[in-house]
């Protein structure tokens, strides 16, 4: 009888040890299980929180583009101002006067109104003694403080006559060789407000 107590309480003592060791051996599968859960979640948010940034990243560089566009288009916004027609006729007329050119007509023709800029458009037609006055007229009007190209250029030589006032009284009309007569259509362009 003491040999079946014997193996009753190996038997006790076993399946305590058994109880135990299943325990333990759940316990750490729960662990493992919650461990891997917290960590494919907090592996997921770390993804997203890289996603977010280079996302924050990528529009604070376009902010940045932005800014700097900006600050181009202020400045061009100041060097383009928009002008009336007028102002700008008087601006022709007084760089021609500083030329030696003679303006026979200024006509302001269509202005285009576009989203990012304005097209004022002039016909000009001009006489010149030479083609040095009127290169000279050509170069100030395009490095004027207003944007002007010159959008069509027609230019042909005429024969200039004159009283050259040596006598006394009479009229001797001399032919100055070389002037110059142009056609010219200009276009100044301004950016809005």
């Amino acid at each position: 009888m003491k040999n079946i107590n014997l193996h009753l309480i190996d038997l006790l003592n076993l399946k305590s040890r058994v109880k135990n060791k299943f325990l333990d051996i759940v316990l750490v599968l729960l662990t493992i299980i919650i461990a891997y859960s917290i960590y494919k979640n907090q592996n997921s948010t770390l993804a997203s929180l890289k996603s977010n940034i280079k996302k924050q990243i990528d529009r604070n560089e376009v902010l940045e583009r932005i800014i700097k566009l900006e600050k181009k288009m202020d400045s061009y916004r100041q060097v383009l101002k928009v002008q009336d027609a007028s102002e700008l006729i008087n601006t022709i007329n007084n760089v021609a006067r500083a030329s030696g050119i003679n303006i026979l007509s200024i006509r302001p023709e269509i202005k285009k109104v576009l989203p990012a800029y304005e097209k004022q458009i002039f016909s000009i037609s001009i006489t010149a003694e030479n083609y040095h006055l009127l290169g000279r007229f050509i170069s100030k009007l395009e490095s004027s403080s207003d944007f002007y190209l010159i959008e069509f250029f027609n230019i042909r030589s005429i024969s200039k006559e004159y009283d050259s006032g040596s006598n006394r009284g009479r009229k001797e009309l001399v032919s100055q060789e070389g002037a110059l007569a142009a056609e010219i259509v200009l276009a100044n362009y301004s950016v809005p407000e």
